[in-house]
Order: structure tokens, then C-alpha cells, then sequence
């Protein structure tokens, strides 16, 4: 019901993480009803906001996904799962029902993954040890 915006359907994350992030995801609302939604976090190192929410017809909605910094990743690779729930409602508000299947109803799930890439310095970047300069030479700054 809801397009998710993110490539493949994964979470891209650095491995090591010395500060807490936060990465957008896109719900993308392309029917010509109200569709609300509910964002099911794998554990307590992520959190979603707005976990829950109603996007309007032809509307997008953005939710902001937190991850904790942490020194190394302790996760498996196919551990870390988010799921969106989402389903048409009326004009009410989100209630306790909102996203159980039911006769009749549609609740739809998508799943995306999170996947931990290696960490490494950018492309363009050389540490002191991968050049031909001694760690005493310090080039000097001249102003003109």
C-alpha cells in the first residue's frame, strides 16, 4: 500500500558507529486513500519517528530511523529487520486495531533489511603510513 523509498529495501549502516545517526526513509502514499502505518523496530538500538502515523492520499510521510552508537557491530547480518505495517483506515485515528488482520481486512508488511558495510576512511583519504612522508615532516603553511 505504502512505497518505501531505499534502495533495495536496505538500511545501509557503517559497522562502527561512534555516534548516534539518523537516516530518513520515505513512505510514499500513491492511492487515493488514507493509509496508516506502523514501523515494528527489530531492538532497542533503533528507534522510528513517528512509529505510527496516517499519510494522506497522494501524500508522502518521512520517517526518521535512530540508530545508537556503538563500538563494533555484534549484530548478524540477516538479524536486523525492520517491518512497516501499513492499511487503509476512514476518518478515525490509529487505535489498537488498526493493524490486526481481520475478515475483510488488508494489512499489508514490507520488510527492509539492515545491512552493516566495513568501515573505512573515504577513497581520497591516505593514512601518514601509506605515503612517502616522514611522520616528523609537517608541511608549512605559507600566506601570501
Amino acid at each position: 500500500m505504502l512505497r518505501i523509498k531505499l534502495p533495495k529495501l536496505e538500511l545501509r549502516l557503517p559497522s562502527e558507529l561512534k555516534n548516534e545517526i539518523s537516516c530518513p526513509v520515505e513512505l510514499i502514499n500513491a492511492t487515493r486513500n488514507r493509509i496508516a502505518f506502523n514501523i515494528q523496530v527489530p531492538s532497542a538500538q533503533y528507534k522510528a519517528e513517528p512509529v505510527k502515523s496516517i499519510v494522506q492520499p497522494g501524500f508522502m510521510d518521512v520517517v526518521t530511523i535512530i540508530v545508537q552508537a556503538r563500538d563494533v557491530c555484534v549484530h548478524k547480518s540477516d538479524a536486523d529487520k525492520f517491518i512497516v505495517q501499513s492499511t487503509k483506515v476512514g476518518d478515525g485515528d490509529i487505535t489498537d486495531h488498526t493493524f490486526r488482520a481481520e475478515a475483510g481486512k488488508v494489512v499489508d508488511e514490507v520488510d527492509f533489511m539492515v545491512v552493516y558495510e566495513p568501515t573505512k576512511p573515504p577513497e581520497n583519504c591516505k593514512r601518514r603510513k601509506d605515503t612517502n612522508t616522514p611522520d616528523e615532516e609537517v608541511p608549512e603553511v605559507i600566506k601570501m
